[in-house]
């Protein structure tokens, strides 16, 4: 498990996986046990309305 990172004065937990893509994905959360789960939700979300 990792350790709160603090970055620009808040703790901060550091997710990161490679895509399919081979890029990147860093994701920087309060909780470190869904941070790639949620934002990979978000993203779903902002994708979609993106479309209109």
């Amino acid at each position: 498990m990792s350790k709160p990172r603090l970055v620009w004065q808040h703790w901060l937990y550091i997710a990161a996986m490679r895509l399919d893509d081979g890029d990147l994905l860093i994701v920087a959360a309060h909780d470190h046990n869904k941070a790639i789960a949620d934002y990979a939700k978000r993203w779903a979300i902002e994708t979609l309305f993106g479309c209109f």
